[in-house]
């Protein structure tokens, strides 16, 4: 079979329709099988498919399908406001269990890849795995100088085949969003290709070394979070040798009581150190659940599993700091709307004043409550239902970030049954606000509205002429809603006047303009006061009217 623009593997295509069939999860063959087949189609361990609720059988599915249908299947954990919770919840159990490759498999690949025999290469190497998942599989080793490591081995055919299901499944995403325009809004052929170049990553051992590297920099000053150190001299795209962390799982809290554990204070350092790695560093381990997080002697925790790292640069991780904190503090809901409008993708027809009235009633809800019976994983999967409803899709790092809080305070609560991660939050919140007026962040956002400017202008000449390029061809069409247009041309000027002073305050600051008072720019802060007050005038009437469309300032 070949299909345009992609190169179908045609015995993987049916072995991939054939599975979701036998589930029942293709809509093409029919809703309804009737129930003498299918009491006869089992699971691969045995299980009855008519047993099974819609979302098991989509998790059974993906796990027969492998490698690339679990780490999608992980990824779609991660947004409720796509699937839905229950399906969410139920993907998180996602876990490959593969065999491993006899051990004549294992010393070929290292040898092509490394250029040395394990014997060579490794004081000591054990043939046999000590475990294995759907990536590669994991031997133990010993340097010369005697530092016991672990040896992360790539299975031979683990790339070729997670390619062929890429193309698949770039295919069927081109095709339903062809033909569903529900489908269509949500571009899942973009959420394919997002997938795709992440999952691709992950079978580079050499971006994990990466990974181990950056953030194991980024805890050098923290004591107690150990990230394993890397070999880079002893690693390539397709073996990974690291340190070998002797330790547990947080989830042996037997071990941790018999051995007197502070269990409550390792619980909020691990906490403190996942809020640094994203608030400070913007860097941060994507997948904090209970097996990668091991306790080490001398009451320290080490991290494991760096193949998938969530990143976002400074102007990200300032908006996703605001929504996530005034998700589980604010107090005003136009402000959440206003973040989730600039961030996340809008429906055709959205209606804000909608948004806004349920955010309101979700924060109104969760400010009831005490702090320390705030839920974190109940505040995401509510913000996902009311997203979803609304039909606006979150970027996939929002998400992942959300998914990542809730996996760290879970993780946490196993160490501390009373660990609350609203508590822990708190602190930055209040940071957070104080930080807004900080002058080396206005200045900082001053420097980036300048760059978006220059950009604008620097782009305008080339958007005008392509402009006048559809005129001259007929092509330009021009749809202009003429409703209280004197009022939204008020509240841009406005606005534009409010920006310009500011933007020119802080420059005055910035430049020490004189004449000065205790070190600070008297025209500057006159300038700043002026911003504050078209500002609050600008904002007190758009909260009035709930929209840009109604009374003027």
């Amino acid at each position: 079979m070949r299909l345009p623009g992609h190169k179908i593997d045609p015995k993987r295509f049916d072995e991939i329709v054939r599975t979701l069939a036998r589930y029942g999860l293709a809509e093409w063959l029919g809703k309804d099988i009737p129930d003498l087949i299918e009491k006869r189609l089992v699971t691969a361990d045995g299980r009855s498919i008519s047993d099974l609720s819609q979302e098991e059988r989509i998790r059974e599915a993906f796990t027969e399908l492998g490698t690339t249908f679990i780490k999608l299947g992980q990824v779609l954990s991660t947004r409720a406001d796509l699937v839905g919770p229950v399906l969410a919840e139920e993907l998180s159990k996602l876990q490959a269990d593969v065999p491993a490759d006899p051990p004549g498999v294992s010393r070929g690949t290292i040898e092509t890849e490394l250029e040395g025999t394990p014997e060579h290469l490794y004081a000591e190497f054990k043939a046999e795995a000590l475990a294995s998942a759907s990536i590669a599989q994991v031997h133990a080793a010993t340097l010369e100088d005697g530092t016991r490591v672990v040896v992360k081995v790539q299975h031979p055919l683990a790339e070729d085949r997670v390619r062929k299901d890429l193309d698949i499944l770039m295919h069927l995403a081109e095709r339903a969003e062809a033909l569903s325009p529900e489908l269509e809004q949500y571009k899942p052929s973009s959420g394919v290709a997002e997938f795709r170049k992440n999952l691709l990553k992950e079978l580079d051992f050499g971006k994990e070394v990466n990974n181990l590297q950056q953030v194991a920099r980024n805890c050098a000053d923290d004591p107690v979070i150990h990230i394993p150190a890397p070999y880079p001299d002893l690693s390539t795209r397709k073996v990974l040798t690291m340190e070998r962390l002797d330790g547990y799982s947080v989830a042996d809290t037997a071990r941790m009581e018999a051995e007197g554990v502070d269990r409550k204070k390792l619980a909020r350092h691990f906490a403190d150190a996942y809020i640094h790695m994203i608030l400070r560093d913007g860097v941060y381990h994507a997948d904090p659940h209970p097996g990668n997080v091991l306790v080490l002697p001398g009451d320290r925790l080490g991290i494991l599993d760096f193949g998938s790292v969530g990143r976002i640069d400074e102007r990200t991780r300032e908006e996703y700091e605001g929504i996530v904190l005034a998700a589980i503090f604010g107090d005003d809901a136009d402000e959440t709307t206003d973040y989730i409008v600039r961030i996340c993708k809008l429906p055709k027809g959205f209606d804000r004043n909608a948004l806004r009235a349920d955010i309101g009633e979700f924060m109104s809800e969760y400010l009831a409550q005490n702090l320390s019976d705030i839920d974190l994983g109940s505040v995401a999967e509510s913000a996902a239902d009311i997203m979803r409803q609304h039909r606006i899709v979150m970027p996939g790092s929002l998400s992942l970030l959300f998914k990542v809080l809730a996996q760290v305070e879970g993780t946490a609560r196993l160490m501390d049954l009373e660990f609350n991660l609203a508590e822990v939050l708190e602190p930055y919140y209040k940071d957070n606000v104080g930080e807004k007026l900080n002058p080396k962040k206005l200045l900082n956002r001053a420097r980036r509205q300048i760059k978006d400017w220059e950009r604008l202008i620097d782009r305008l000449p080339r958007d005008l002429n392509e402009m006048a390029d559809q005129i001259r061809s007929g092509d330009f069409d021009v749809g202009v809603e003429f409703r209280r247009l004197d009022t939204i041309t008020n509240r841009i000027v406005l606005g534009v006047l409010a920006s310009a002073l500011f933007l020119g305050s802080v420059g005055l600051y910035a430049l020490k303009v004189p004449p000065m008072w205790r070190e600070v720019s008297v025209p500057a802060a006159l300038g700043i006061v002026g911003f504050l007050y078209l500002a609050w005038r600008l904002l007190s009437a758009i909260r009035k009217t709930g929209d840009l469309g109604q009374r003027g300032p």
